[in-house]
């Protein structure tokens, strides 16, 4: 965990700079929703995104979103990096996604709660124009699922399998 640790501050560091080293030229549409499908967790989500650094040529954004269907909810939380000035970008993020499940108990009366937590790295592609409108957005990348041993937190014992998103949605505001 220091090693990741490590990682996530020196690229945070790196990012940090940059933003405040290169100048702006042209101004982004800070404000988005989009609605997220995905391959594993939760099916789809609702988002906001809003850029809060921009650079000659990279956006900085964080995203907050949620996620109720069924028995299940959940609430996506995440930071990513987005390239270039135009229409077409790259875009790299991190999405924290805890998850409960309320499940029904077979023997006796009541419920229990399942807790998850979803880690998506991804990188991708993202259509969003500068002076807003709609936007397009596909993402590839591991899924780390971590489930949390009942009254000890942090036994997790991680899986990982490949996940893919899609996601819509609209870009405008300051």
């Amino acid at each position: 965990m220091n090693k990741l640790s490590f990682i996530f501050l020196l690229v945070f560091a790196i990012i940090y700079t940059s933003s405040h080293s290169q100048e702006i030229h042209q101004s982004f549409k800070k404000n988005s929703f989009f609605a997220e499908y995905t391959l594993e967790g939760p099916v789809y989500s609702i988002n906001y995104d809003r850029i809060f650094a921009q650079s000659a040529k990279i956006n900085y954004h964080f995203r907050a979103g949620f996620s109720f269907v069924k028995n299940k909810i959940a609430f996506p939380v995440g930071g990513g990096i987005t390239t270039g000035r135009k229409n077409h970008h790259a875009e790299f993020s991190l999405t924290v996604t805890p998850l409960v499940e309320k499940k029904e108990v077979n023997y006796g009366s009541g419920s229990d709660n399942d807790k998850f937590i979803y880690l998506f790295p991804g990188a991708g592609y993202r259509y969003q124009k500068p002076e807003g409108g709609i936007f397009f957005r596909a993402m590839a990348g591991p899924a780390i699922i971590l489930d949390p041993a009942e009254g000890d937190f942090w036994n997790m014992n991680p899986r990982v399998k490949f996940s893919f998103s899609l996601s819509a949605g609209f870009s405008f505001g300051r």
